[in-house]
C-alpha cells in the first residue's frame, strides 16, 4: 500500500464497498417527511425534508413520492447533515421494483462536503443513488448505529456509468454502524469513486460491519467500474467485521453477507495502522460469480502495519476467494503487522477451488513490501493445525489453497526474528489436495528469501503443508540471512491421493544458514529431492567442515536395509555417517518405489517418510547407525536418508538425500586382485564403488559387523586367519581372527539367526566346521556333507537362518539343505553352464535366497529368483575377466 487514499474536510480517512441489484422490500414505518419534487429547497423538497427532520425530536421517515420512476435531485449547494435520527427511503418511490430510483447528482455543489452526511446515530440510507460529490458520497460522523444499504455510491441509475464522488464512496469515523446486509435489497454497489470505495478512519470506529455490498465493479458484478483508491480502506481503526457468513454459499456466488472488492485500482481491501479487524465470507478480485477475475490493480488484501488481523477462519462460510489480483492476493508487511491469521481461504482459484483465477503475482506474501521501506511482518500464521487426514474441502479447516497464482504460491522476506507459521496448506493443488494442472502456481510453492525464524509444517502431523504440482521448485530459500528456518513433516511432490512432482526440486536451498528440513515427504519432483546450492549432488567431505549453505551437511551412508534381520520382524536399516566430532544428528528414514533421481548418481527423494533416530558422532566425527523401522518396508523399494544436525532438542542444519539403497535385495561385486567393486543393482554398467583392501584369493562378503546388523562387509582370509574391515574402503583390518584349517575354503553366514554372519571352513573332504562367533574357538557345527564341488551358503526357506549347499561344477547341479548338519539335500536341481561359478542373493526382495552364475569369462551374471531348473529372471553383464563374484 503506497499510497493511503481519502481525505475529509474533517481529516477523515476513507474506504471501500460495493453493490447490486435490489429486492422489494416492505415499508412497514409510516413517512413522517414526503419529498415530492426535485427542487434544490421548498416545500416537498429533500432539503426542507432533512431540515424538517433536523428540527424534531423523533425520528424521521422521509419518503418520496415525485411522480413515479426515477428521477434525479440535483441540488446546487450541500445538503445539510443529518442532525437528528432519520431514515431516508429510496424504495419508497412509485415504480420501485429492485434497483434504486431516486438520484442525489451533487455535481452542482461548490464546496467538498459529501452527498449525504450522517452526524447522528441510527440513521438509515436506503434505496438511493448518490455520485459527484465534491468530497465523499456519504460520511458518517454521528455517534453509531448507522445503516446504509441497497444504495448505488459513486456510479448512476444504470448501475454501470462511473460517475464517482471526488474522495471515498462512503468515509466514516464512529462506531457500530452497518454497511450493506446479508439480502440484496441491503447490497450497496460503491464504485467509480475518486479515492477508496470505503474509508474507516479514527481510533473511535469500532464494532462497525461491512456486509454483502459490491465495491469497484458494476451493479451486475461482472465488469469493473474502479473506485481509484481501495475498495475498503481501515485506517487506526480497531474491531470492524469486513464480511461475515450469514447467508454465504461456499463454493458459488458471491451471496448473503459476502462482500465483493473487485475492480479497484488499488487494493481490495487496506489496513494501516489498524489492529483486530476480521475480513470473513469475502470475493476479492472476481465477479460475483466466483469464476472469472475482475481484477485490482494492485493487492488483494493488504495488512501493513496491522495487528491482529484474521483474514477468514476455519469454516467454510468464512473462506475469503482472493483470486485474479494484479498484486499479490495477500500481503502482510511492516514490523507491526504481528499476529495476524490468514485461515481456511482460497488464494489464487475460483470459489470451488478446482481452477485457477490467479493473482498475478503471488498468492501470499509475508514480509516487506518493495519500496515501502518499513519493517517485516513477523509472528503471523498462514493456516492452521489440523489432524493431517483432514482436507481443505472439509467443513471445518484452516487450510489455505494457495494455488493457480503466477509466480509463488507464498513468499516469506526479510527481517530479524520473523517468526511466522505456515501450516495445513495446500499450495499448488486444489481444494481436495489434489493435482490439477489448472491450479498449479507459476513458479515455486514457497520461497524464503533473507528471512529467519519461520517454520514450515511442523514434525506432528497436524501442521503438513501440501506443496505440489507447482511451476518450479516446492520449497526454495535464498540469501544469507535466511536463518534456523524449519521445513517439518510436510508433503512436497506427493498429494493427497498420490504424487504430482514439482517442476523442479522439492527443496532448493540457494541461501541460508539452521535451515531444518525433518519428517516431511519428499517425491516425484523435477529435480532433487533437497538439493544444496542447486547443484543437484553435494558429495560429503572428510570432518564436515565445509562453509556454504547449510554448511553443506554430509548425509549419511546407508550399507544396507534387510528385511527380518535376525530376530526382527520389520526393516533393519545400517550405515555409517561422518560429519562434525562429537555432535548430535537426526537421522530421518525415507522409503520410496523407485530412486527418483535415477543415474549416475542415485541420490534419490524420500516420497514417504518412515522414521528417525538421534545418533552422536564420536571424537573424529564417525557413527556407525542401525535403525529398526516401525514397519517392514516392501521389497525392491528403496531407501533413503537425510542428517540433521540438533542444538539440544531442536534439528538445525539438514543434508541432502543419501544415495539410495534396494531394500532387501542383493546386488553383485567383484574383486579383481586386491580391488573390490560393488554394484548398486542388478544392472550392466560400471561400478558404483571401488577401494583396495586385502589380497586374493579368499576374499568374501560377511554381515559381521553387529554395530551394521545385516551390512556384508569386506573379509579376507588368508591361510585360517580372517581379516575383518568394517567399510566400504581402504584400510587395515578392523577385526582379526584365527580360525579353521588352513587348507580350507571359508564360508561365512547366520547360523543361529542372530542377525550377525560369523565364520566357517570346508575342507577338501567337506567337512563343514561352523562357529558362531566371530572369534577363535571350537565349531558349534562339525559334519559332513556334499560331494566334490563349491560350498554355497543361503537362506533358502526363508526363516532367516543361513544353511548350506554344494555347486557341482562339473554337472552344475546344486544341492542345498535346510539345516547345519549332514543329511540329504532338500533341493536338487541343474542351473548353469560349465566354467560358471555359483552366487546365492536376494535378487527380488522376498524373504528367502535365489540362486545364479557368473561367468568369470564374460562377467556375465545368469540369476533366478527360485531355488528350481529354469529360464533365467535377471541378466546382465559386471566385471572384467576372471574376477571372483560376491554379493553384498
Amino acid at each position: 500500500m503506497k499510497k493511503r487514499y481519502g481525505l475529509l474536510p474533517i481529516g477523515l480517512l476513507v474506504g471501500i464497498l460495493y453493490g447490486a441489484a435490489l429486492l422489494p422490500v416492505a415499508h412497514a414505518a409510516t413517512c413522517t417527511q414526503t419529498v415530492t419534487n426535485t427542487n434544490n429547497s421548498g416545500a416537498g423538497s429533500l432539503r426542507q425534508a432533512i431540515t424538517s427532520a433536523n428540527s424534531g425530536s423523533n425520528a424521521d421517515y422521509i419518503c418520496f413520492s415525485i411522480g413515479s420512476g426515477a428521477q434525479t435531485i440535483a441540488p446546487t449547494t450541500s445538503l445539510p447533515p443529518l442532525n437528528q435520527p432519520v431514515t431516508i427511503d429510496g424504495t419508497t418511490q412509485p415504480g420501485w421494483t429492485s434497483a434504486p430510483i431516486i438520484e442525489i447528482n451533487a455535481g452542482g455543489t461548490s464546496d467538498s462536503n459529501p452527498g449525504l452526511w450522517i452526524n447522528t446515530s441510527n440513521s438509515t440510507l436506503r434505496g438511493l443513488v448518490i455520485n459527484r460529490a465534491k468530497g465523499n458520497g456519504v460520511m458518517i460522523t454521528g455517534g453509531g448505529g448507522n445503516t446504509v444499504a441497497g444504495n448505488y455510491i459513486g456510479i448512476g441509475l444504470d448501475g454501470t456509468t462511473k460517475l464517482g464522488n471526488q474522495v471515498d464512496g462512503v468515509g466514516m469515523i464512529t462506531a457500530n454502524n452497518t454497511i450493506g446486509g446479508t439480502t440484496v435489497a441491503d447490497r450497496n454497489v460503491i464504485s467509480g469513486n475518486a479515492a477508496n470505495g470505503i474509508g474507516i478512519t479514527n481510533q473511535a470506529a469500532t464494532g462497525n460491519k461491512i456486509i454483502g455490498n459490491y465495491a469497484g465493479t458494476n451493479a451486475a458484478g461482472t465488469a469493473a467500474i474502479p473506485n481509484y483508491g481501495d475498495a475498503i480502506l481501515l485506517n487506526n481503526s480497531q474491531h470492524n467485521d469486513i464480511g461475515g457468513t450469514t447467508g454465504t454459499t461456499p463454493g458459488g456466488a458471491c451471496t448473503g453477507s459476502c462482500n465483493l472488492f473487485s475492480g479497484n485500482t488499488h487494493n481490495g481491501i487496506g489496513f494501516y495502522l489498524a489492529d483486530n479487524n476480521s475480513v470473513k465470507g469475502n470475493f476479492v478480485g472476481l465477479n460475483a460469480s466466483g469464476t472469472s477475475a475482475v481484477p485490482n490493480d494492485d493487492i488483494g488484501i493488504e495488512s501493513q502495519e496491522a495487528a491482529g488481523i484474521t483474514i477468514g477462519n476455519a469454516t467454510a462460510a468464512g473462506r475469503n476467494v482472493i483470486s485474479g489480483n494484479k498484486g499479490a492476493g495477500i500481503l502482510l508487511t511492516g514490523s507491526a503487522t504481528t499476529g495476524n491469521v490468514v485461515a481456511g481461504n482460497f488464494v489464487g482459484t475460483n470459489s470451488a477451488g478446482t481452477g485457477a483465477v490467479g493473482n498475478y503475482s503471488i498468492g501470499i506474501s509475508v514480509g516487506n513490501s518493495p519500496g515501502l521501506g518499513n519493517g517485516y511482518a513477523r509472528n503471523n500464521t498462514i493456516g492452521g493445525t489440523v489432524d493431517a487426514a483432514i482436507p481443505c474441502s472439509a467443513a471445518s479447516t484452516p487450510c489455505n489453497v494457495i494455488s493457480g497464482n503466477g509466480q509463488n504460491g507464498m513468499i516469506l522476506s526479510g527481517g530479524s526474528g520473523t517468526g511466522n507459521l505456515v501450516l495445513s496448506n495446500h499450495i499448488g493443488l486444489d481444494i481436495n489436495g489434489a493435482s490439477n494442472a489448472n491450479v498449479r502456481n507459476g513458479m515455486d510453492g514457497i520461497g524464503i528469501l533473507n528471512s529467519p525464524n519461520n517454520t514450515i509444517g511442523n514434525d506432528l502431523g497436524t501442521g503438513r503443508n501440501y506443496i505440489g504440482a507447482n511451476g518450479g521448485a516446492g520449497i526454495v530459500t535464498a540469501g544469507d540471512a535466511t536463518d534456523t528456518n524449519t521445513i517439518a513433516g510436510n508433503y512436497i511432490g506427493r498429494t493427497r491421493d498420490g504424487y504430482s512432482g514439482n517442476a523442479q526440486g522439492g527443496v532448493v536451498l540457494w541461501g541460508g544458514y539452521n535451515i531444518a528440513i525433518v519428517g516431511n515427504s519428499i517425491g516425484e519432483n523435477g529435480g532433487y529431492g533437497i538439493d544444496i546450492d542447486g547443484n543437484k549432488v553435494s558429495q560429503n567431505d572428510a570432518g564436515d567442515g565445509d562453509a556454504g549453505v547449510n554448511h553443506h551437511q554430509n548425509f549419511p551412508d546407508v550399507y544396507s536395509v534387510r528385511n527380518n534381520v535376525g530376530s526382527s520382524t520389520t526393516t533393519t536399516v545400517s550405515g555409517m555417517m561422518s560429519s562434525a566430532p562429537n555432535k548430535q544428528y537426526r537421522i530421518d528414514f525415507f522409503n520410496s518405489a523407485g530412486c527418483n533421481a535415477g543415474k549416475p548418481d542415485n541420490y534419490g527423494e524420500g516420497n514417504s517418510y518412515v522414521g528417525s533416530q538421534i545418533v552422536g558422532t564420536d571424537q573424529f566425527g564417525n557413527i556407525s547407525f542401525s535403525y529398526q523401522t516401525p514397519t517392514t518396508l516392501p521389497g525392491n523399494t528403496y531407501l533413503t536418508t537425510t542428517a540433521t544436525l540438533m542444538d539440544g532438542s531442536s534439528p538445525r542444519e539438514t543434508s541432502e538425500f543419501s544415495k539410495c539403497r534396494v531394500v532387501n535385495a542383493s546386488k553383485p561385486a567383484v574383486s579383481n586382485g586386491a580391488n573390490w567393486l560393488l554394484k548398486d543393482d542388478l544392472t550392466e554398467g560400471v561400478q558404483d564403488q571401488q577401494f583396495g583392501y586385502g589380497f586374493p584369493p579368499n576374499m568374501l562378503l560377511c554381515a559381521w559387523d553387529p554395530a551394521k546388523p545385516g551390512t556384508k562387509l569386506p573379509v579376507v582370509v588368508s591361510g585360517n586367519t580372517w581379516f575383518f574391515r568394517a567399510s566400504y574402503t581402504t584400510g587395515v583390518a578392523d577385526k582379526v581372527v584365527s580360525y579353521g584349517p588352513a587348507n580350507g575354503k571359508p564360508v561365512c553366514g547366520d547360523w543361529n539367526g542372530d542377525g550377525i554372519d560369523t565364520i566357517g571352513m570346508v575342507d577338501p573332504a567337506m567337512r563343514w566346521t561352523l562357529r558362531n562367533s566371530n572369534d577363535g574357538g571350537p565349531a558349534n557345527a562339525d559334519f559332513q556333507y556334499g560331494g566334490a564341488g563349491i560350498p554355497v551358503v543361503g537362506d533358502w526357506n526363508g526363516d532367516g537362518r543361513d544353511t548350506i549347499g554344494v555347486f557341482e561344477t562339473d554337472t552344475s547341479s546344486w544341492r542345498l539343505r535346510n539345516e547345519n548338519n549332514s543329511g540329504v539335500p532338500d533341493y536338487s536341481f541343474q542351473y548353469g553352464g560349465l566354467g560358471t561359478y555359483p552366487v546365492v542373493g536376494n535378487w527380488n526382495g522376498g524373504s528367502s535366497d535365489g540362486i545364479g552364475t557368473y561367468n568369470p569369462g564374460n562377467g556375465e551374471w545368469s540369476l533366478r529368483n527360485t531355488l528350481s531348473g529354469g529360464p533365467v529372471n535377471t541378466h546382465y553383464y559386471f566385471g572384467q575377466s576372471n574376477p571372483r563374484p560376491m554379493i553384498w
